[in-house]
């Protein structure tokens, strides 16, 4: 296995829940993730998951609640059916890069 990469994540959706799944499985680390607000009746939940595995997770980009920090900057900023454009300052954190 190649070394486990620090990733920041946009995500929505039963693909957003598997992408945490499965980067998680393969021993990636999750800084962070943004969503979409969700109803009770849309399963599974991004911002659900993410609390079950102690994720911090916030819908809102502006609200600064997951403050992107140059000092520890995520390997890879990875988009999964997010349904806006990334904007910077959050485009421009991934060492490698940011991936839709």
């Amino acid at each position: 296995m190649s070394r486990p990469l620090n990733v920041l994540l946009f995500a929505f959706g039963s693909a957003g829940v598997n992408a945490i799944r499965l980067l998680r499985s393969a021993g990636h680390s999750l800084t962070g993730c943004f969503t979409h607000p969700t109803t009770p009746s849309w399963l599974p939940s991004v911002q659900d998951e993410c609390r079950r595995l102690s994720i911090p997770c916030s819908t809102d980009v502006t609200a600064g609640e997951i403050a992107p920090n140059m000092s520890s900057r995520p390997d890879v900023v990875l988009s999964v059916f997010y349904r806006r454009k990334i904007e910077i300052p959050f485009l421009g954190l991934g060492t490698i890069g940011a991936f839709n």
